[in-house]
């Protein structure tokens, strides 16, 4: 292997594994479906490289299963974290979509305001009066 190559494996390795280790650490904190797929798309991007750097050291050997001729492992480590960060992006966009139309109820508070009308004969009737409030 040249000492380029092992550079930037080095490389991918420390920034992926400070990417990893935030990544759990929001997955500590959250339970929310987006974070959780942005999170294991992460974990296992993550995996990915470890797995093409035993590939390539000759630590661990491509499986025989093949896929119009890329090893399956090979696949699943490119295909799936793609697949992961669009499940969150598609889970954001439709939380962001329904929390718009929540938002929208909340900016206006009804606030009921009773007022007496002095009818004939000293009745006294409570007429309600809606009044919007926009925050």
């Amino acid at each position: 292997m040249e000492q380029t190559a092992l550079i930037l494996y080095i490389i991918k390795l420390a920034l992926g594994g400070l990417t990893a280790f935030f990544a759990i650490l929001v997955w500590s904190k959250t339970r929310e479906g987006a974070w959780i797929s942005l999170v294991a798309g992460v974990i296992v991007r993550y995996a990915g490289i470890v797995y093409d750097m035993l590939l390539d050291f000759g630590v661990v050997f491509a499986m025989e299963i093949q896929v119009a001729g890329i090893p399956l492992t090979t696949l699943l480590f490119t295909v799936v974290p793609s697949l992961f960060f669009i499940l969150a992006f598609i889970l954001m966009l439709v939380k962001n979509r329904g929390g718009a139309k929540l938002k929208h109820n909340i900016l206006f508070t009804e606030i009921a305001c009773y007022t007496r009308e002095i009818r004939e004969g000293s009745v006294v009737k409570l007429k309600k009066r809606v009044i919007l409030k926009r925050y």
